[in-house]
């Protein structure tokens, strides 16, 4: 039996690799029967070895073969070159490339014992000739793409449900927004907050508490009204912040970080880069760049500058004890509104 698993969706791969892994066996005995094989430079020859070998002490034996499939990706209307040790599927005309004929021949006879596994990461085009060989001969073929939109919000209600917690559809949405389609991330998110949660459900309140993004942006809120020297709109964001938990010092961290992201973000966007090149290029997350924008664009250098400046001079009299945090942090926005 074997299977092709291609697509963005790595957690769920690893997952369902994982799945196949444990059904062999205690985990010595399932490490003993798995061997992972690199297709980019396999040989039919070490494939047929591997996949013939009896099982030792299990029933089965797990093959996974990382990268072949790619080596078959069209681009430009022309098969791409193959990499390594194996044969390249630019043979000439008329002639059949010694991988997919050896394979078309062989998986059809492959020991009963063998579960061969094709991963490949990213989604396979429906030229390939490798995936259309594996439909072909009745191999079970899975597209692993990572959900979005409202299916991404499901996967996580599903998610929170399996491990014995509820969420409200807000906070979920607002998780989805936040973190995307980083599978393997939001499972480490919904096990923080569904433990934090303690049975009750999560609500968006806590998303916006736990989450590192999630607060990263909020605080944005009270960025942007210091941007538009909006004090009263300032000191709300402020206080809302401090009614929600958060405590000073770490507010005036986030604050000060951001106003070195505007920097930053102001520099990039005057040489015409895009949202996501910005992000991609600082490594912050997409709604950042997008909520810091426009901020940054209100904001001159200068003013950028001196903000910053009266930021660090607000944490070192917080710190050495000049000032209290809280009225420190009132008495930071009320002098960044009015310059």
């Amino acid at each position: 039996m074997f299977y092709v698993f291609h697509g963005d969706d790595e957690y769920t791969v690893r997952q369902t690799l994982d799945g196949m892994k444990a059904k062999l066996g205690d985990a010595a005995t399932a490490d003993l029967n798995t061997t992972v094989l690199d297709g980019r430079s396999l040989l039919l020859d070490e494939l047929r070895l591997t996949c013939d070998s009896m099982p030792f002490l299990a029933e089965k034996r797990l093959v996974i073969v990382e990268g072949l499939l790619a080596r078959y990706e069209q681009r430009s209307g022309a098969p791409a070159s193959s990499a390594g040790r194996g044969a390249s599927p630019e043979t000439g005309k008329g002639r059949a490339d010694p991988i997919e004929a050896g394979l078309r021949a062989y998986l059809p006879t492959m020991s009963d014992t063998a579960r061969l596994v094709f991963v490949e990461r990213g989604a396979l085009s429906e030229r390939n000739p490798l995936l259309k060989m594996a439909r072909e001969l009745g191999g079970t073929v899975r597209d692993f793409s990572s959900p979005s939109g409202a299916a991404l919000s499901a996967w996580i209600q599903k998610r929170v449900s399996a491990a014995g917690g509820s969420m409200s559809p807000r906070a979920a949405e607002t998780l989805a927004a936040f973190v995307g389609g980083n599978l393997r991330q939001l499972a480490q998110e919904i096990d923080k907050l569904t433990t934090y949660a303690g049975g009750k459900t999560v609500e968006e309140a806590d998303v916006y508490r736990l989450v590192a993004d999630a607060r990263e942006i909020k605080v944005w809120g009270l960025t942007d009204a210091l941007a538009a020297r909006n004090r009263d709109h300032a000191l709300g964001a402020l206080h809302q912040l401090l009614d929600d938990g958060e405590q000073p010092p770490v507010l005036m961290a986030v604050i000060a970080r951001q106003f070195r992201t505007l920097l930053q973000i102001k520099e990039l966007d005057g040489e015409h880069l895009s949202g996501d090149a910005i992000a991609g290029q600082l490594k912050v997350h997409s709604f950042v760049v997008q909520k810091a924008i426009p901020a940054a664009r209100s904001f001159s250098y200068e003013r950028i500058d001196s903000a910053y400046r009266r930021l660090l001079d607000a944490d070192l009299a917080v710190k050495t004890g000049r000032a209290d945090p809280a009225l420190a942090l009132d008495l930071l926005v009320v002098d960044l509104t009015s310059s």
